[in-house]
C-alpha cells in the first residue's frame, strides 16, 4: 500500500470513528433540552434559597419583637414555617436525584429527570407562595395593632356595605317568576343564596362586633373578620350578577340561522359557515313590547358540522326561546320562525291564527312583532298555513328536521328548496352552484387526501375559493 493509500485509509478510519462517536452520543446521550431544564432549575433554586432564608428570618424576628401580639397564633405560625422549610428541603433532594440520574448521560432517563425537575420547580414555588402569604399576614397583624381604630372601622364599613347592599336583581327575579312560573324554583334558589350570605354576615357581626371593638382585641380576630366580610361582599356581588344574568336570559330569544356556506381550496381545504343571529328582547311581556337585533359572522367549521348542515341553508340551526335559560337552547334545525307560532287555534305573545277568505287558518304576527315576518321569511313571504305548522310540530316532536313539501313535491325549506335558492341567490354557496364541482364534493368529502391530490396542486397557485361556473339551479340534486 502506497503512502497516499495509507493516508486515505487513516482518514477514513478517523471519520468512521467520529461518526460512531456522534451516533453513539445522539442515540444514548441525554437530550440537550433536558440538560438546560436541569441547569435552570438548579440556578433558580440556588437563587431562591438566600431570598427564602432572609424572608423567613424577618418573619421570625417580627414574631419575636411582638411576642404578646403573636402569642395566640405563635405555634400555628411556627408550624407553617416548618412545613415550608420542608418544601425547600424536598426541592433540594429532588434536584440531587435529578442530577444523579443526569450523570448517567442516558436519554432513556429523560422522562424521569424532567419529572423531578418539575417537582423541584413546584416545591420551590409552593414554598415561596406560602412564605409570602405568611409574611403578608404577620405584617398586616402588626399594622392592625398599630392602627386598631382604623381597621375596626374598615371591618364595620365592610359589614355595612353588605347589610345595605341593594340587590336589584332580586326584585326583577320576583317579577320574572310571575312572567315565567316554570322558572320559580331555579330563581328562588338563587334568591335564597343571596339571603343566606346576608344572614351569615349579620350573624358574624353580632358574634364579633363587641370583641373586636375592645381595646385589647385580638388583632388576628380583627384581621379574620375583615377577610370574612370582604369574602361575603364578593360572594354577594357575584350572586347578584348571576341572578341578574339569569333573569335577562328569560326575556331574550335568539335564533342562529345558516345563511351561507363556503368551501375554500388553496394551500389547505377549509369549510366555512355564515350565521345570522337574530335576538328578540322582550321589554314588557304584558304590552308585548320588544326590541330586536341581527348580527352576521363567518365561522370556520369542522367537516362533521359542514356535512350535517349542508341541506339546511336558510334554517335556524339553533335557537333559545324566551322563558328559557341559555343552556336550554335547542340544536334541532328547523325552518326559521316556526317556533314562534302557537298551536292551531291558539295565540301567544307573538301573534295568532287568522282565517283567510277561503276559511284556511294562517299565522299572523302582532304589529309589535311584524318585523319577524321579514326577518325570518324575507320579502318573498307567503302565509304559513296550519297544515305546514302541523307538519313542523310532528317532525320537531320526533326529533327530525322539517323541510316541508311544495305542490310539486319539492322541499319547501332548506338547501334543496327553490325558494331558498332564490332568497339566497347572492350568497357564495348559491353563486358557487353548491360547490358540486369542488374537490371536496367530487371526492366524497375527503379532507385527508386533499394535500396529495393533483387537484389541490393544480389550484394551489390560484388561491381564493372555488367558484363553480355551473347553474345556480342545484335544488333537489
Amino acid at each position: 500500500m502506497n503512502k497516499n493509500s495509507l493516508l486515505y485509509a487513516a482518514a477514513g478510519v478517523a471519520v468512521l470513528a467520529l461518526l460512531v462517536g456522534i451516533t453513539s452520543y445522539s442515540v444514548g446521550g441525554l437530550n440537550q433540552a433536558t440538560k438546560v431544564k436541569l441547569d435552570t432549575a438548579e440556578r433558580l433554586l440556588d437563587t431562591s434559597r438566600g431570598k427564602y432564608t432572609d424572608l423567613a428570618q424577618r418573619i421570625q424576628s417580627l414574631m419575636t419583637s411582638h411576642s404578646l401580639l403573636f402569642q395566640p397564633k405563635r405555634e400555628q405560625l411556627l408550624s407553617r414555617l416548618t412545613s415550608l422549610d420542608q418544601e425547600m428541603t424536598l426541592a433540594s433532594q429532588e434536584l440531587a436525584k435529578a442530577k444523579e440520574l443526569a450523570g448517567q448521560n442516558n436519554d432513556e432517563l429523560r422522562i424521569e429527570i424532567e419529572r423531578r425537575v418539575s417537582a423541584v420547580d413546584q416545591r420551590r414555588a409552593n414554598a415561596f407562595i406560602g412564605l409570602t402569604e405568611l409574611s403578608d399576614l404577620t405584617n398586616t397583624v402588626v399594622k392592625i395593632d398599630e392602627n386598631r381604630d382604623q381597621y375596626v372601622e374598615e371591618v364595620r364599613r365592610a359589614y355595612n356595605n353588605i347589610s345595605g347592599y341593594l340587590t336589584t336583581s332580586v326584585s326583577r327575579a320576583h317579577r320574572a317568576m310571575i312572567d315565567w312560573p316554570q322558572k320559580k324554583v331555579n330563581l328562588s334558589q338563587l334568591i335564597t343564596q343571596v339571603d343566606d350570605v346576608k344572614a351569615k354576615s349579620d350573624a358574624l357581626w353580632r358574634n364579633r362586633s363587641k370583641s373586636i371593638t375592645q381595646t385589647n382585641a385580638d388583632a388576628f380576630l380583627i384581621w379574620d373578620s375583615h377577610q370574612s366580610f370582604q369574602a361575603y361582599g364578593l360572594q354577594l356581588a357575584r350572586l347578584d350578577s348571576s341572578l341578574g344574568q339569569r333573569v335577562d336570559q328569560l326575556y331574550v330569544s335568539w335564533d342562529k340561522i345558516l345563511v351561507d356556506m363556503e368551501i375554500k381550496e388553496g394551500a389547505n381545504l377549509t369549510l366555512h359557515h355564515k350565521y345570522k343571529t337574530v335576538k328578540v328582547q322582550i321589554q314588557d311581556l304584558q304590552t308585548k313590547q320588544a326590541n330586536y337585533s341581527e348580527t352576521e359572522n363567518w365561522e370556520k367549521v369542522s367537516k362533521k358540522t359542514y356535512d350535517q348542515l349542508e341541506k339546511k341553508l336558510g334554517m335556524a340551526i339553533a335557537r333559545k326561546p324566551a322563558g328559557k335559560f341559555d343552556e336550554e337552547a335547542e340544536n334541532l334545525a328547523q325552518p326559521a320562525g316556526f317556533s314562534y307560532m302557537a298551536p292551531p287555534g291558539k295565540s301567544n305573545r307573538y301573534g295568532q291564527w287568522r282565517q283567510d277568505s277561503y276559511g284556511g287558518s294562517f299565522w299572523m304576527f302582532y304589529g309589535q312583532y311584524m318585523f319577524m315576518r321579514s326577518m325570518f321569511w324575507g320579502p318573498t313571504y307567503s302565509p304559513i298555513y296550519v297544515n305546514q305548522y302541523n307538519g313542523y310540530r310532528r317532525s320537531h316532536t320526533s326529533g327530525r328536521t322539517y323541510y316541508g313539501t311544495t305542490n310539486t313535491g319539492q322541499n319547501r325549506y332548506g338547501t334543496n328548496s327553490q325558494a331558498t335558492v332564490s332568497r339566497y341567490r347572492s350568497s357564495r354557496f348559491v353563486r358557487g352552484g353548491g360547490y358540486r364541482n369542488s374537490y371536496y364534493k367530487r371526492s366524497g368529502g375527503n379532507l385527508r387526501g386533499y394535500r396529495s391530490s393533483g387537484y389541490q396542486s393544480a389550484r394551489s397557485g390560484r388561491g381564493g375559493s372555488y367558484r363553480s361556473r355551473g347553474s345556480r339551479s342545484f335544488g333537489g340534486k
